[in-house]
């Protein structure tokens, strides 16, 4: 009979014919080690992933990502983990979040109809455990996650009626918001890039561009204000660096287009050439 045991820092081997009489001499070798050297002793409060719940992991996630994210971004981070992940998978051990368990989370999205709202919450799992690894020897759950392929709506151009009948609505008011409405309409700007917005010797608009990472330099974008705009459509009395509330600007453009959204106010000109 034969018995090695090498972990923890022991190192035994003992053999007999007798299986007692081996039994013994593990036993002796056992303690006889246990009392010549400093055999290392697991540590309680050491991390892993049976102890380190996913709330606290994920708010570590979290830090690093106010550091590295801008404002925006790291704000609906913020929202998500709160609404969707903590009450979900907060009171979870790392290693009792399973693919299984994650897949048919993020399919009662799906059912619901809501398939952006899948991909953000799939997409923030996936960043977050792609850690875990590193720091646990954790195998990933979101391996081999799927959802089903989701062709997102997208904007359409302005009928010629619609863009007649949006700058008669901005002649009517004459004030700040025609103005906004104007430049979104056909100078390309975001409505994010409204609050930088300035009028540089009369007949150039410069703004800040919004398609910008942290710690990127700020890019400048300037637009001739071209004398081909429609009579009366073009902006005036617009104060520069004024801010502009987005949702106060989407429901303008509903009440002069009825069938865009507030939450899709992107203008776009159909133009036939």
């Amino acid at each position: 009979f034969q018995a090695r045991y090498r972990r923890q820092g022991y190192n035994i081997e003992v053999a007999s014919k007798d299986f007692d009489t081996m039994k013994k001499k593990f036993i002796e070798k056992l303690i006889g080690q246990a009392e010549v050297q400093d055999i290392p002793v697991a540590d309680p409060k050491r991390r892993t992933a049976k102890t380190v719940l996913f709330a606290d992991y994920a708010k570590d996630w979290l830090k690093l990502k106010e550091q590295t994210t801008k404002p925006s971004t790291f704000k609906e981070y913020s929202r998500m983990f709160e609404v969707n992940l903590r009450p979900t998978f907060g009171h979870l051990h790392l290693s009792e979040i399973t693919r299984p368990l994650v897949q048919q989370y993020l399919f009662t999205f799906v059912e619901a109809g809501e398939y952006r709202t899948a991909e953000k919450i799939k997409l923030m799992l996936s960043c977050i455990f792609d850690m875990a690894p590193e720091d646990f020897n954790l195998p990933s759950p979101m391996k081999k996650i799927v959802l089903p392929y989701h062709e997102s709506k997208k904007g359409s151009a302005l009928t010629k009626e619609e863009e007649r009948k949006l700058v008669e609505y901005c002649r009517n008011r004459k004030d700040d918001v025609a103005s906004a409405l104007l430049i979104l309409l056909y100078f390309g700007l975001r409505q994010s890039e409204l609050a930088s917005i300035k009028i540089i010797d009369g007949n150039t608009l410069e703004c800040e561009t919004s398609k910008e990472r942290m710690g990127r330099n700020v890019t400048l974008r300037y637009i001739p204000l071209y004398p081909d705009v429609p009579k009366g459509a073009r902006p005036r009395g617009l104060r520069e660096g004024k801010e502009r509330q987005r949702l106060y600007i989407a429901l303008r453009i509903q009440e002069a287009v009825p069938r865009t959204s507030p939450a899709r106010t992107s203008l776009y000109l159909h133009y036939t050439v």
